[in-house]
């Protein structure tokens, strides 16, 4: 028999997965990056963000592709990355802070009900 999916235990599930495996994650930063790099750069270059646009990434994860995006929206720029870890979202700051960067905010958030700020371009990454 069958069981019924029950949304909110998958969603705790998978919070819980990540409260836990951020810092592993979190190492794995410097191989992920040479993997993913290129395909980072090229998502933002076709979201085409300037100088001083804001930006949302939902399910942020450790920060990329939001830390780029904040690197390249500039000082005069925002960019809020959010995810339903507040774990792995502590690595996120820890990064930002290590690459100067004073226009990176974490909240955590869940994608599926996002409380953000209007005016924010949009970013998605899910690895």
């Amino acid at each position: 028999m069958a069981q019924n999916f029950d949304p909110v235990a998958f969603k705790e599930t998978t919070r819980k997965q990540w409260q836990n495996a951020a810092a592993a994650w979190y190492r794995w930063t410097p191989t992920l990056q040479a993997w993913l790099g290129p395909v980072t750069e090229a998502m933002l270059d076709m979201a085409d963000l300037q100088p001083g646009d804001r930006v949302l990434d939902l399910a942020a994860g450790a920060g990329e592709p939001s830390l780029s995006a904040a690197e390249k929206v500039g000082p005069g720029g925002h960019v809020l990355a959010t995810d339903i870890s507040s774990n792995i979202l502590e690595f996120a700051a820890l990064t930002a802070r290590d690459r100067g960067l004073n226009n990176f905010e974490t909240r955590v958030m869940d994608g599926e009900n996002p409380d953000a700020p209007r005016g924010l371009h949009k970013v998605t990454a899910t690895l």
